[in-house]
């Protein structure tokens, strides 16, 4: 399944909490927050017992099923209720043309 650049954009907009499947690497999805997108990568801030728990960057080719379903907006609900989706860096500006360019500007303490 190929994911498109405007979804992933209209999911960006609407602040939507996904769930994102890689099946090469594992057959369970994770939830997110897609953050930002480019050509071959996608940003995503990742939700993980109703925390959030770092950033996810992965490549779109890589995404074999994604969805936001009702458990999702359910979810999003109670991360709002309860002040966690405020956590959220849905503001977060990164070049992600390459995870080379999204380390180096974010992380370039960090020996590559």
């Amino acid at each position: 399944m190929s994911v498109s650049r405007d979804c992933i954009d209209r999911l960006i907009a609407d602040r939507a909490l996904i769930s994102v499947r890689r099946k090469r690497v594992d057959d369970h999805f994770i939830q997110a927050f897609p953050i930002a997108v480019s050509q071959r990568l996608v940003l995503l801030q990742y939700v993980s017992d109703f925390r959030i728990d770092g950033f996810m960057l992965l490549r779109l080719r890589d995404i074999s099923d994604w969805k936001v379903g009702d458990t999702n907006i359910f979810q999003r609900r109670l991360l709002q209720e309860g002040g966690v989706l405020d956590q959220v860096q849905f503001d977060f500006k990164a070049p992600i043309d390459s995870y080379i360019s999204f380390y180096q500007r974010h992380f370039d303490r960090l020996a590559l």
